[in-house]
């Protein structure tokens, strides 16, 4: 790094400061606030869906917003998009097929075993052939999402959905 790039990071890291933020990953409140709401209500939509949404572009489209928003709400809320989607599918699913074993081939979008397997690993799912849990019992389990505030908010919406 050159020294204009270096006075450069500094006064972004200074302006940043002084405007009272961090660049360093914050620790979320208790509180659900605009940008837990928001994540949640786009995660919350994928339920209705009648197929399973693979890829952001494809959760975008079903929900009505563009990928670069779907990103900018999950970075709000400080969530990865990519384990949002992941964690949106799971909980479709578990929505729909709760206490069954479902055929999860036709279920998720997935062909690759490991991949599904690693699908449900972390979504909690982990006897063979796959029963599909409880939602309550799915948010405890779950491995996408570890926010608390997060998952305070999903509950939330989900009862009202």
């Amino acid at each position: 790094m050159d020294a204009t790039q270096s006075d450069s990071a500094g006064s972004t890291d200074e302006a940043v400061s002084r405007q009272g933020l961090s660049a360093e990953p914050i620790e979320h409140s208790d509180q659900c606030g605009p940008a837990s709401h928001r994540w949640a209500i786009a995660v919350i939509a994928v339920v209705g869906l009648k197929d399973d949404v693979k890829t952001i572009a494809a959760w975008g489209r079903a929900i009505g917003v563009s990928r670069g928003t779907l990103g900018a709400w999950c970075a709000a809320a400080s969530v990865p998009t990519k384990a949002s989607l992941d964690f949106a599918r799971a909980l479709r699913a578990v929505a729909k097929y709760a206490g069954t074993i479902p055929d999860v081939y036709n279920v998720f979008d997935i062909v690759d075993r490991r991949t599904m397997a690693r699908l449900l690993e972390r979504a909690g799912v982990s006897s063979q052939p796959p029963r599909m849990p409880a939602v309550d019992i799915f948010l405890d389990r779950q491995r996408f999402i570890t926010c608390s505030t997060l998952i305070r908010a999903i509950r939330e919406h989900y009862r009202q959905a």
